[in-house]
């Protein structure tokens, strides 16, 4: 039994930051907290007699999408928007928080929720002018259903050569927008297939023969009054996919199809009737970053839904094992979650669904003061760049780890993992497009990669200033350049138990991240001299290289928030503050053991220290065996949105199972095909 209450478990998780009791009262719905957002969406879910009686696992792909949009419409009516707060900063943190609990129930459901709620709508506020705000109300009513079309069928992460364009008529005032060939298609666009009757169209504005790159358009593709595609676009569904079918992504085609003047989403730039465009002072590159800031959203979004999915997947593969009984020392058999390996193949995982947890609060909150500045036009570029390179790492990071967590829970649950009805084939298949959505992982990361390598040529550069950050990110590592790559530094504990203290796991992640660095300005500086282009330089220092540097910087940030986190926790509060800290560095050093190469690199770490670091992540894990079931009824949803047998709160695992195999539909009915077993044996 946990020494934690869970109540002020999930309390001080979300509210560490507000004037609250230290018993962790949550005054229900009112305070402004996650938690109580959350709780709200969790509590309204489960009790809906509609999703009290769905089983997705028996609708079909038709039906399935019906009931996402039958309940999207539900949520717009619920209006839980109305229990957010005021403050735009808080209420960014809230919105992903909504949308990860609805994410519990179905993730399609929480995407199309999110897309057009969230990205559309926030595309014509931040995007548009006065000009355009009439269209939000009717957004709000679902009188407009909107998506927001980027990818090509050719081209996708690579956003500056896509091909559709919106071309000037001075003499109509009107843009005609054109899909130059079938490769300039809009592709994978979500919501287009059969519900969006908008878009907001990135296309490439030409003005006199002039290209000046891509802009958005506001863009009805269907009626408002029969939902037929309007002469000009073609519109259609992409079909089945092996998950998140929930959602319609479709594809889009124009035909010399025209728009009004003022559908150009004119905040960054316009064009005049005459034909003058007003944004010529603006660096193209400035220009397209703010742009493309919407995706920055997202993306902060996505990491909240791979955290509710990797909540999800370890809630019933914990619990689960709490149950599950095979082999013992003596005649009794044991729980596997008393096994070694159990422990050391889950637990990792949940200490990162902590972790995970404060730093998309921390980065939320940080994208909404950036929303702030971009509405008053006074962004500061430093914060932007800062900011991209972090949304940019966030959601390959929270992808990769949910990915990880949900396939070892699938076989830590054995068989009974792979039963359908026990959810965690399904949550995996809805995850598996967080990996490439809104940019692959692989080469979204590389935006990272390049601000960190930016950093660390000024640094190389000029060793005597001081670089800092908006957010600090860097400063601490970077500024330390020298100590920690100097001839014979070494890493700082002298015993075991001190390779768990954050200072000296910092130190790991500090020299872990540098070390990476300057390996890889080797690789591109050594493939430059020998006449080597850059981009292909950088190209070949990807595996091993700047692809890693990436990956430890963002876990450093990690780390670093749930240690800031931890560190507002009252003092009265010791035993909570004693369990997140235990998760924190298990987090921690189940990053570092799996980078020992990189530590042992120069002989930073000795091998006696690695030594150390595994032998102590295996004592976190044992020490958190007494926690996990507790830890992960802190995050779970209500069992009503779990839907898992296995994974039910009250651990009568055999008896559900049973149950859900003898009444799903056609269990114990004869096949219509019984016939063909006949003739087969004869």
């Amino acid at each position: 039994v946990s020494t934690i209450e869970i109540p002020l478990l999930w309390t001080m998780l979300y509210l560490f930051n507000d004037k609250r009791s230290a018993l962790g009262r949550v005054s229900r719905f009112k305070g402004g907290g996650d938690y109580e957002i959350k709780l709200k969406a969790h509590h309204m879910l489960s009790i809906d007699p509609i999703v009290r009686k769905t089983q997705l696992l028996d609708m079909t792909f038709q039906q399935h999408r019906k009931w996402v949009f039958q309940q999207n419409v539900r949520l717009r009516d619920l209006n839980v928007s109305q229990h957010f707060s005021s403050d735009p900063k808080i209420r960014a943190s809230q919105s992903v928080a909504f949308l990860s609990a609805v994410a519990s129930l179905d993730n399609g459901l929480s995407a199309k929720h999110g897309l057009h709620m969230g990205m559309f709508i926030n595309c014509i506020k931040n995007l548009g002018t006065e000009r355009h705000q009439h269209y939000v109300p009717m957004c709000e009513r679902m009188e407009i259903f909107g998506s927001f079309a980027l990818t090509e069928l050719s081209h996708g992460s690579n956003a500056k050569a896509m091909q559709t364009t919106a071309t000037f008529d001075i003499a109509t005032q009107e843009f005609v927008i054109n899909s130059p060939s079938h490769e300039a298609y809009k592709w994978w666009i979500g919501m287009a297939g059969q519900t969006a009757n908008y878009t907001c169209l990135m296309a490439k504005l030409i003005v006199n023969g002039k290209n000046y790159g891509l802009h958005p358009f506001l863009v009805p593709i269907r009626s408002l009054v029969d939902h037929t595609p309007l002469p000009g676009v073609h519109v259609g569904d992409m079909g089945h996919k092996p998950g998140l079918n929930g959602i319609d992504n479709g594809f889009i085609g124009f035909d010399n199809f025209r728009i009004p003047r003022e559908n150009l989403l004119n905040f960054l730039a316009d064009v005049l009737p005459d034909g003058t465009y007003t944004a010529e002072h603006i660096p193209a590159n400035q220009r397209f970053a703010l742009l493309l800031n919407p995706l920055s959203a997202g993306r902060v979004g996505i990491v909240g839904v791979c955290q509710t999915n990797l909540i999800n997947a370890l809630t019933i593969a914990i619990r689960y094992s709490a149950v599950r009984k095979q082999f013992g020392p003596g005649k009794e058999e044991i729980a596997v979650i008393e096994y070694q390996t159990q422990q050391y193949r889950l637990f990792p995982h949940l200490a990162a669904a902590y972790a995970i947890e404060f730093f998309r609060k921390w980065l939320s909150y940080q994208y909404a003061i950036l929303d702030q500045q971009m509405a008053a036009k006074t962004t500061d570029k430093h914060f932007l760049n800062e900011m991209h390179a972090l949304s940019s790492a966030a959601k390959p990071l929270a992808g990769w780890q949910g990915r990880d967590a949900i396939q070892t829970a699938r076989e830590c649950c054995g068989g009974h993992g792979y039963s359908g009805v026990n959810r965690i084939g399904l949550i995996r298949d809805d995850h598996d497009p967080n990996l490439t959505y809104e940019g692959e992982n692989w080469v979204l990361i590389q935006q990272t990669e390049k601000y960190l390598l930016d950093l660390f040529n000024k640094k190389l550069s000029n060793p005597q200033k001081q670089i800092k950050t908006p957010l600090g990110t860097v400063n601490d590592w970077i500024n330390s350049l020298e100590d920690y790559l100097k001839e014979g530094s070494t890493w700082g504990p002298q015993n075991e138990s001190e390779v768990r203290e954050s200072r000296f796991y910092l130190q790991a992640f500090h020299f872990r991240i540098l070390s990476l660095l300057q390996r890889s300005m080797e690789k591109v500086s050594g493939l430059a001299s020998q006449g080597t282009d850059l981009f292909t330089s950088f190209s070949e220092s990807q595996v091993f290289h700047l692809h890693s540097a990436a990956k430890a910087y963002a876990e450093f940030v990690v780390v670093t928030q749930f240690l800031q986190a931890i560190q507002k926790i009252g003092g009265d509060n010791s035993e909570l503050r004693q369990v997140l800290q235990l998760l924190c560095n298990t987090y921690a050093l189940s990053k570092l053991e799996l980078d020992l190469s990189t530590l042992r690199d120069r002989d930073y770490v000795s091998s006696k220290q690695a030594n150390w670091i595994r032998k102590q992540l295996l004592d976190c894990c044992k020490q958190i065996k007494g926690e996990a079931v507790s830890l992960v009824d802190a995050l779970a949803p209500p069992d009503e949105l779990l839907n898992s047998p296995i994974g039910a709160s009250d651990g009568d695992v055999y008896k559900r199972i049973f149950n859900a195999a003898i009444s799903g539909p056609n269990a114990m009915e004869r096949p219509d095909w019984w016939t063909i077993t006949r003739r087969a044996a004869l």
